[in-house]
């Protein structure tokens, strides 16, 4: 029962969290500041790079919600791609530079991986799917 709940918690912190991250790069500013810096960084078609990461935060964030098994996997993607693009070449730490370390993307995976692996719970889309 316990188990089922803090599962519960975590998908919902996590899921929203993840749709509201996401839904800020539908904003015309933040799509065309993203864009331009994945051109900075010679990424190929960076345009649809950000439809990507955006789309696949809000996605990944509602299946977290609703306890569907692909949420996690998309969120997992998604971090990775910001750890090659953003952070690798930072320490681990975050600082105050919003360039900075990784570890809150290595955390947000390792919590995505125990989902994974623990399964998303009673309370769950995936408990009532056969």
């Amino acid at each position: 029962y316990l188990l089922d709940l803090t599962l519960l918690a975590v998908r919902l912190l996590i899921g929203l969290l993840f749709i509201g991250h996401g839904l800020q790069k539908y904003n015309t500013q933040t799509a065309e500041y993203m864009e331009k810096w994945f051109i900075h960084k010679n990424l190929p078609f960076p345009g649809l790079l950000v439809k990507i990461a955006r789309s696949w935060e809000v996605v990944g964030g509602v299946f977290l919600v609703i306890g569907f098994a692909p949420g996690p996997w998309l969120i997992i993607a998604v971090m990775i791609g910001a750890i090659y693009i953003a952070h690798k070449r930072w320490s681990p730490w975050l600082t105050q530079d919003k360039n900075s370390g990784w570890e809150y993307c290595a955390v947000l995976i390792a919590i995505c991986t125990l989902l994974i692996v623990t399964g998303m719970g009673k309370y769950a889309i995936d408990a009532i799917l056969p």
